[in-house]
């Protein structure tokens, strides 16, 4: 799977979009391990969580429309094996995934 995103980072990059850029090990490795663990290194794009936001204008959910949007005609030609058979939580065709986590939205899940 971390190979999966990383090769998907890899081709959005390669498509000219500003996203945090893989490092890999001084060996050449994109994934380690670290006591236990298996770690990347990205580096970072400086900006504000869409959270810390304060106002969520017109103007900044067209930016954001306009990044989706460019993401997605990005990784129209990707694939890679592990995304075949895999139901992941962010493909809208398996929206239903996200059902279980209804509960942690307070009010909103009640609409």
């Amino acid at each position: 799977m971390l190979d999966f995103q990383n090769q998907a980072w890899l081709h959005l990059a390669a498509r000219g979009l500003s996203v945090p850029r893989l490092i890999a090990t001084s060996d050449g490795r994109e994934i380690a391990e670290a006591g236990g663990h298996l770690v990347r290194l990205f580096t970072w794009i400086d900006g504000n969580a869409l959270v810390d936001v304060p106002l969520h204008d017109e103007q900044l959910l067209l930016s954001l429309g306009d990044l989706l949007a460019r993401l997605d005609r990005a990784l129209e030609d990707f694939s890679h094996p592990a995304a075949i058979h895999r139901r992941l939580h962010w493909d809208l065709r398996h929206a239903d995934l996200a059902r279980v986590h209804l509960g942690c939205c307070g009010r909103a899940a009640a609409r």
